[in-house]
């Protein structure tokens, strides 16, 4: 749309009475829409759309309600990785992306929220390495990939657990209820039968 298609009314009575003013009846449907206006204000600027602009616009908007929960996941993501939405769209066009901050800036940023969330953690030096690559290479946050890295520890150290305990059971677990029941009965009188010959 150019400043020259929109017609700009003085007084707003006059703004309204341009987009209701009845519409002369006709076989030239051109000559209807050009009787029909409708007001707009957007950015500041006042706009006066045709039934055919407002149509288009109109269907724009609809669209836009579909296409507003990828946005917000579109900011979200180009936020965590340091960018605006349209810089990292324009980054992912052209190839890989430059963030505005610094690796170094954005890890230390998040060491800040890491420490506010697991007070155990004093030191990015005794952080894992595993850690730092992660929040690096995948472009996570450093908080998500410490817990990721807990989570698979933990995960690990029950795993071991949980075999140690399972072999413990299978091997020793037949000695050790031996010994508590006593002799077994059918095994003492085998030795006694072997003992007395």
């Amino acid at each position: 749309m150019t400043d020259q298609e929109f017609t700009t009314a003085t007084t707003p009575s006059e703004e309204y009475a341009a987009a209701e003013a009845p519409v002369p009846e006709s076989s030239d449907e051109g000559l209807q829409e050009e009787a029909f206006r409708l007001p707009v204000k957007f950015n500041k600027q006042d706009y006066h759309l045709t039934l055919d602009e407002a149509t288009a616009y109109a269907q724009k908007g609809m669209k836009f309600d579909t296409l507003e929960p990828m946005l917000d996941k579109l900011k979200t993501v180009a936020q965590a990785n340091g960018f605006g939405v349209r810089e990292l769209v324009d980054a992912l066009c052209d190839g890989t992306p430059e963030p505005s901050v610094s690796v170094e800036t954005r890890l230390a940023e998040e060491f800040g929220q890491l420490r506010a969330e697991c007070p155990a953690v004093t030191e990015f030096s005794a952080l894992p390495e595993s850690v730092i690559r992660a929040s690096v290479d995948d472009g996570i946050p450093l908080l998500y990939a410490y817990l990721r890295y807990e989570h698979r520890e933990r995960t690990r150290v029950q795993a071991a657990a949980e075999t140690a305990r399972r072999t413990g059971e299978s091997s020793a677990g037949a000695q050790h209820t031996a010994l508590e029941n006593g002799p077994d009965p059918a095994v003492e009188a085998m030795l006694a039968g072997v003992r007395g010959s």
